[in-house]
């Protein structure tokens, strides 16, 4: 709380409110750092026009046209151009929640004291590589773009809990919810258990967690973003209270295992989802992204022919998915050779 006051102290005002209090310059200048990383309070608007005037321009426009049809209505949530943004926006922060996370923060520490892993270790693995890894996203996700982050993200969140629910399998232990003795899953393969689920908060924290929120804060159009972002809000709330009202009836039917391969089916839904109807964002003006979804399809503007087209040209993915399929197979196969030798 103490770090988020007193950044604050110092973040500037948006080039928005900005402009639209009559503060050109000082938007201009905040404009002109957002887009270049220099920060100069000496520069006058006419030195900065090259990068940020075009810019400026679309603002101000933006702002009059707003001021001239008044406050924005309920009704315009739910016009034709806005409601496909809005159901875009609830479906993916619905399964920002689906994807299990919550699952895990809930109940990593049974988890893991069921594998042989101390309580609290479990809630400082957890919690440590999802405070930390969060961080990674500041760089990522204007670097990489926020469509391609929540691809790579749902795979990796759905390889890695498959992969977990495989070890229990072939364990053979119950694992369920309310019975599992810690001797049915050897060191190895509770660890691997273990590496499953920190590889799934990894996956998340640096992808789901915070760019579902960078998403649907950018896809409105700034008349009823605060409207349209309150509704997104709910609906992740409304997936939070499911999740953590159906995990102890669904950890009691399907057992950790079942749970595991459940959310990796939702994880990979939701890649899908992401694949065919969210557009790439990064580097766009809002009116650049109004101007992308207006008239268009959600089919269309999330361009997934262009990504699809990716994956089999890519020699190197396809290189590095074989060589890490290989290891993953021969890693498992070794360790569960060993578990099945006779000991003394």
């Amino acid at each position: 709380s103490l770090i988020l006051f007193f950044g604050m102290m110092v973040f500037p005002e948006t080039p928005r409110y900005l402009m639209k209090v009559g503060r050109r310059l000082e938007a201009a200048r905040v404009l002109y750092w957002v887009r270049t990383g220099h920060k100069e309070a000496t520069l006058e608007e006419s030195d900065m026009a090259s990068v940020v005037g075009e810019e400026l321009e679309e603002i101000s426009s933006t702002l009059e046209a707003a001021r001239l049809a008044g406050d924005a209505r309920w009704s315009e949530v739910v016009n034709k151009e806005n409601f496909k943004r809005l159901v875009l926006g609830m479906i993916v922060q619905l399964f920002q929640q689906f994807t299990g996370m919550n699952i895990i923060m809930y109940y990593s520490t049974r988890i893991f004291q069921k594998v042989g892993v101390q309580e609290f270790v479990a809630t400082a693995v957890v919690g440590i590589i999802n405070f930390v890894t969060t961080f990674g996203t500041l760089v990522l996700v204007d670097k990489y773009g926020r469509k391609s982050l929540l691809l790579g993200g749902g795979m990796g969140m759905s390889v890695s809990v498959a992969l977990g629910g495989v070890v229990i399998v072939l364990s053979g232990a119950t694992f369920s919810s309310d019975q599992c003795s810690s001797d049915q899953l050897s060191k190895f393969q509770g660890g691997l258990v273990v590496f499953c689920v920190c590889l799934f908060v990894f996956s998340f924290a640096l992808t789901w967690g915070p760019v579902a929120w960078v998403v649907t804060s950018e896809i409105f159009p700034l008349r009823v973003r605060g409207k349209c972002v309150s509704i997104t809000t709910a609906s992740n709330w409304t997936g939070n209270f499911l999740i953590g009202y159906g995990t102890p009836l669904l950890l009691a039917s399907l057992g950790v295992k079942g749970t595991f391969f459940l959310m990796a089916v939702c994880n990979a839904a939701a890649t899908f989802f992401i694949l065919i109807s969210l557009p790439e964002t990064k580097g766009l003006s809002l009116e650049q992204i109004d101007k992308m979804f207006s008239g268009r399809s959600l089919l269309e503007v999330s361009e997934y022919r262009h990504y699809l087209r990716l994956l089999p040209n890519s020699r190197e993915c396809l290189v590095w998915t074989r060589h890490l399929s290989v290891c993953l197979v021969v890693v498992v196969i070794l360790g569960f050779a060993y578990h099945s030798l006779p000991h003394r």
